[in-house]
Formats: structure tokens, sequence, C-alpha cells
């Protein structure tokens, strides 16, 4: 199983000015779960004009290789 690098990235607007922060996970599913929990509605709450999304890089982050069989 290989994974990639993931951006979370989150776009919303202050007093017309548009901001872009981006905030890096090792893995697709780890920028998921941090989408899916509070931060989201934390600034939503603040700045309405918000939106946020998960963009994966084709930079590798992990591999995982199935062990070899004993014996073999």
């Amino acid at each position: 199983m290989i994974t990639f690098f993931t951006a979370l990235v989150l776009n919303y607007q202050i007093h017309d000015q548009q901001f872009e922060n981006v905030i890096w996970f090792e893995s697709k599913r780890h920028c998921r779960e941090a989408m899916e929990s509070d931060i989201y509605d934390l600034v939503h709450e603040l700045y309405e004009d918000t939106s946020m999304r998960c963009v994966e890089t084709t930079e590798v982050s992990k591999v995982i290789r199935p062990r070899a069989r004993p014996g073999s």
C-alpha cells in the first residue's frame, strides 16, 4: 500500500480579502479526519465565505510492503 502527502486547503474571506491556508498530512485519511472535525465549523462561524478540501499530491509519504512468509 502506498500513501501520499495530502494538503488540507482552507479558503476564507476577511473584509473582501481572500486567504488560503494549507495544512499538510501524511495521508488522505488523516486529512479527511481533520476536515470532518470541528475545524471547519469553527472557521465558518467566524467567516461565512469558507471552503475546505483535501488535495492529494503525487509525493509518496509511506510505502507498506507485505511481509515475506516464513520459510520462503
